[in-house]
């Protein structure tokens, strides 16, 4: 079990170098495409610091071709995930490389999405906007903690919004959250 493990953002190569010094983290999502300092040269540097080579690095991209894929694997990342890709692929690849196991709620209750959307739509856009960066960056207690605060004024909306969050039905979570017509 993790705990409190966190995400943290860089918004290039160098400011990942820097995060990993400062943080040590168990896995990486590394984009190859980043400014000052590309995702490759970044997780190089990242395997010659201390721990570097037991860090788990997932190379995160949209453009590369099948011999591209045997070259990143051979510079030293772990796994690749391409973008687009399959909603459970970055979980299958966290249990893969981190021994996790995700719970994965077989059944749903059905839910009344055209009730859930009337009610969503009272929703703060600020608490709607919050929640939305929360998924950008893949903050799930971020997401959570943001879905626990509608108990008081929306409780039938964070039991809802919980279930879907749990069953990482992410797409449809994000349908309901961005006022688009649910459930056809």
């Amino acid at each position: 079990m993790l705990s409190e493990a966190g995400i943290r953002e860089a918004v290039n190569g160098i400011e990942g170098v820097e995060q990993y010094l400062q943080w040590h983290p168990h896995l990486i999502w590394m984009d190859i495409q980043m400014p000052e300092l590309d995702g490759i040269a970044a997780m190089k540097q990242i395997r010659k610091l201390p721990g570097g080579k037991e860090c788990k690095i997932v190379a995160f991209t949209a453009g590369v071709f099948v011999e591209d894929h045997d070259q990143l694997m051979a510079s030293g990342f772990d796994a690749i995930l391409m973008k687009p890709y399959q909603e459970n692929a970055p979980f299958e690849l966290l249990e893969q490389l981190l021994g996790l196991t995700f719970r994965k709620d077989d059944v749903v209750e059905a839910v009344n999405y055209e009730q859930l959307h009337d009610e969503v739509l009272r929703l703060k856009p600020e608490w709607k906007q919050e929640f939305l960066h929360m998924h950008k960056v893949g903050n799930y207690k971020g997401m959570k903690q943001l879905i626990s605060e509608l108990e008081a004024e929306f409780p039938t909306v964070k039991y809802r919004l919980t279930e879907l969050l749990d069953a990482y039905d992410l797409k449809q979570l994000l349908e309901v959250i961005n006022d688009k017509e649910c459930g056809e």
